[in-house]
């Protein structure tokens, strides 16, 4: 794969750099919209969706290259998520152009997103325990946070009480999984929020690192990235009237992003960040702890595991720490719900279905996380559902609460829409998936060379199969025609080979004068004499013109520019099961031999220069008739539509109608045609198998032979300048045999018609004998 920096600088993301669409900006955003029809808004947003998505493709291999692995796909989407079990990155479009989002920052958003793919496939087992920890922690802070809202509420609502802190099942389809409490849930919002802000710091180091542009001090880094959190997640520098616990991250990571403002913290959180602290011999703020130790960089090892181990060491310790003082001083409020269950204060429940991308803004959704592991689905589950539906009514202003609600310090995180960019399940399944790679790499490598081959062409065949709708037992059935037609389709093959590479063609050798060079004619020069004489004199001798030379000039013969080749089976009630095989396997000889032509005749048109094609099709007949098979020039249709077409031998039509299909076939030749048939530029060829005569009964049931009628458009056929055959086959009795001849041949110079026999199996060396008659002559 190229690397990273080099494909990133090849690609101009500085062109162009508006905003997405053409929605309001900010300033006029409010007004605007209230201006706006939603017809309007709509047409807008479909316009800036589009965009996005050119966007986004004009950066895939950048994306991929960044990212370590061609297989991940953005998707537009209504939320930001992950599908391991696709590859897809999903991306919430509205939310960009909600927020006003350049489109480099689009750009920056993605890189950051993928920056923590990167991270957690390093160690996708350490992300999963580290979720598990975090429930861990919560719990414990949980039952703190409990011991609060009992104080104050288990006399005067107990009802309230038992809802927030009933167990449920993290995840309702996996029980194993454990429970949790609506108090622990918004207690792991507060962890989780702890642990993504540090992955943040480490992400976006990584993205500046390994994308130039973004690189600390360059232009997209003062136009891209601070603008991006300065304007958009980080408005604002004075927390020093949050919570301590909240201070002390988003400090942690607006510091790092924007780095030319300071921030007001209070003072005691202002100690907390000078102070230097003890570790393996040398003395750290936090600040230089992260920038050595946890940030991506040669010489130290930040796999996840490394990171969380040091982070849970020293700096998780003062987190918690200020945690537990800010609990231990907060009051806590019962949420007021309003009719309907909407809480007094706008809610962001948004984000628990995707929100704005988890770039580490003080909008981080403090306990979407949890959430997205399964917490998300007990809430709705419980509290929506089942018991805590009840509940919501039993409770009046009680309603249906999310652990958000419980949440004290998310008053300070204006901005809560951001999911897990990995929940436990989708890391999960990225093992389960990595798990069955690396079996299935060792399974290969296991096999031989040549069982890996015909492995790999039956997954592509069945794949190429479900792309077409082609099931398992059509292709059984066909494969199994294919197997016993082979000889004939080999030879047919070559010598449609021989004919698109012109070895068919035939020359004569013509001798040319006069010229300069060449072979010097004696009587011409004799004849000539005085002329060269007075050339001579006049130096004028290669004026001269006495010679002759030898060229080879190609035989006009045979050149069609178009070979139509018609099909026409026999599908009436006397063709048995055995005659049925044998018509299969010649119509499979025929279609799949002259699309092998057609392949060729591509394959050396730009050398042979050739303007000729092949063309067939396929008719079945019976009491009525079909055409089973048009012409197509794709050649996955074109192979596809000959596999259905040779299933549809299966059907029984009845009666031999004859007549009816040669008409259909007679009316489908249009003028056009048949003029170009007269005039050689192309050849049409009709092939009919049949193992009866012409026959059908009228409605009182007698018994009527169209001989007259299917003679008539066997002329018409022959009229038109077409080539028709007509080929009868199985134990048939000397009556039927002298009607198959007065209908095919009697009265005619050539007989195009030929009784074939009980020998059935004959009948794919006849068809081929007699595409070799007509076409092993035309030159191209």
């Amino acid at each position: 794969m190229e690397k990273f920096g080099k494909i990133y600088n090849k690609i101009d993301t500085e062109a162009d750099n508006g905003n997405l669409g053409k929605l309001p900006d900010e300033d006029s955003k409010k007004e605007s919209n209230e201006k706006m029809t939603k017809e309007e808004f709509e047409r807008q947003f479909l316009q800036g969706k589009q965009e996005l998505q050119r966007l986004i493709d004009a950066h895939k291999r950048l994306f991929a290259s960044f990212a370590g692995d061609n297989s991940l796909n953005f998707m537009l989407s209504d939320g930001f998520y992950f599908l391991p079990e696709k590859g897809e990155v999903h991306i919430d479009t509205k939310w960009f152009f909600e927020e006003g989002y350049t489109k480099e920052q689009v750009i920056w958003a993605c890189f950051h997103e993928l920056g923590h793919f990167r991270d957690m496939v390093q160690n996708p087992e350490e992300y999963l325990e580290n979720f598990a920890y975090i429930r861990e922690q919560a719990k414990k802070t949980g039952k703190v946070l409990e011991k609060k809202w009992r104080e104050k509420y288990e006399q005067s609502d107990p009802k309230f009480i038992e809802q927030i802190t009933k167990q449920k099942p993290i995840d309702p389809k996996d029980p194993s999984k454990g429970t949790m409490s609506l108090v622990e849930q918004s207690a792991y919002g507060m962890h989780h929020r702890f642990f993504n802000v540090l992955d943040d710091i480490y992400v976006n180091e990584d993205v500046r690192r390994r994308a130039p542009r973004y690189k600390k001090g360059s232009e997209g880094d003062r136009e891209v990235v601070k603008k991006l959190y300065k304007e958009k997640l980080f408005v604002g520098s004075d927390y020093s009237k949050d919570s301590r616990n909240t201070q002390l991250i988003n400090t942690l990571l607006r510091s790092e992003m924007i780095d030319d403002e300071d921030v007001v913290v209070s003072e005691e959180i202002q100690q907390i960040l000078d102070e230097e602290r003890m570790y393996r011999g040398y003395k750290y703020t936090i600040k230089s702890l992260i920038d050595e130790k946890l940030k991506p960089q040669k010489g130290v090892d930040t796999n996840p595991a490394e990171r969380y181990k040091l982070i849970k060491k020293l700096i998780e310790p003062i987190f918690i720490e200020l945690l537990m003082k800010d609990i231990e001083e907060m009051e806590v409020q019962k949420p007021q719900k309003q009719k309907g269950g909407e809480s007094g204060e706008e809610e962001s429940g948004e984000g628990q279905q995707g929100g704005q991308p988890d770039m580490g803004e003080i909008g981080e959704d403090e306990n979407s996380g949890e959430n997205n592991e399964g917490e998300g689905e007990e809430e709705g589950e419980g509290e929506g559902e089942g018991e805590g539906e009840g509940e919501g009514e039993d409770g009046g202003e009680n309603g249906d609460i999310t652990p958000e609600d419980l949440n004290p310090f998310s008053g300070e995180c204006p901005q809560n829409k951001n999911p897990d960019q990995f929940s436990p399940e989708d890391i999960e399944e990225f093992l389960k998936k990595a798990k069955e790679k690396k079996d299935e790499d060792e399974r290969r490598k296991n096999m031989t060379p040549e069982e890996r081959t015909e492995e790999d062409r039956r997954k592509a065949q069945r794949e190429w199969d479900e792309e077409h709708n082609i099931d398992e037992k059509e292709r059984d059935a066909f494969n199994e025609i294919v197997q016993k037609i082979n000889p004939y389709l080999d030879d047919l093959v070559e010598l449609w080979k021989s004919i698109a590479y012109g070895k068919g063609r035939s020359f004569n050798v013509v001798k040319t004068k006069w010229h300069k060079k060449g072979s010097l004619d004696v009587g011409r020069a004799i004849d000539q004499m005085p002329n060269i004489e007075s050339s001579v004199k006049k130096g004028e001798l290669d004026k001269l013109r006495l010679k002759t030379k030898n060229e080879l000039r190609e035989n006009i013969e045979n050149k069609p520019e178009l070979i139509k080749v018609r099909f026409v089976g026999d599908l009436s009630g006397s063709m048995d099961d055995e005659k049925r095989r044998v018509l299969k396997e010649t119509m499979t000889l025929v279609l799949l031999s002259l699309k092998e032509f057609n392949e060729q005749l591509d394959l050396t048109r730009q050398k042979t220069q050739t303007k000729m094609k092949v063309e067939t099709e396929a008719w079945v007949y019976g009491s009525t008739f079909k055409r089973i098979k048009e012409v197509h020039r794709d050649y996955g249709e074109e192979q596809s539509n000959i596999i259905k077409a040779v299933s549809v031998c299966n059907e029984n039509l009845e009666f031999t109608r004859d007549d009816l299909v040669l008409g259909a076939v007679n009316d489908d030749i249009t003028p056009q045609e048949q003029k170009n048939i007269v005039n050689k530029k192309t050849m049409e060829l009709v092939f009919v198998v049949t193992d009866g005569v012409p026959y059908y009964q009228d409605k009182k049931g007698n018994d009527i032979y169209p001989i007259e009628e299917t003679r008539v458009e066997i002329d018409k056929v022959i009229e038109r300048g077409a080539i028709v055959r007509g080929f009868q086959i199985g134990d048939t009795s000397k009556s039927d045999q002298k009607i198959f001849n007065s209908v095919w041949n009697d009265g005619r110079q050539q007989n195009p018609g030929e009784i074939v026999g009980t020998d059935i199996a004959q009948l794919p060396t006849i068809i081929a004998n007699t595409l070799k008659e007509y076409l092993g002559n035309v030159k191209v």
